[in-house]
């Protein structure tokens, strides 16, 4: 059984309304949807930051494998400042 055919049922039972019961339908279900959606919106963001993340440790291990000589010390913190600047970007993405 759904939530948002229980809120009904919930609501009479609290209230002992049981006319009022099918008059809450609609609101039961607005409030259901309210109540799951940003449950939902965040799992998907949690998943969308995590691919970032693995992006980021992709990226940052590219530099380190692309630098590797002291000589190329500058070239290394920009390469991985360049990754950071990525991952907020993708962070940033994921959470609009």
């Amino acid at each position: 059984m759904r939530l948002d055919s229980l809120l009904p049922l919930l609501f009479c039972e609290l209230t002992g309304d049981a006319a009022g019961a099918e008059d809450t339908a609609g609101l039961a279900a607005v409030a259901a949807s309210a109540f799951l959606r940003p449950r939902f919106a965040l799992g998907e963001a949690a998943g969308c930051i995590s691919d970032c993340k693995e992006e980021y440790d992709s990226a940052v291990e590219s530099c380190k494998s692309r630098y590797d000589s002291p000589d190329e010390v500058e070239d290394l913190q920009q390469c991985i400042q360049e990754a950071k600047d990525e991952y907020q970007s993708c962070v940033d993405e994921c959470t609009t």
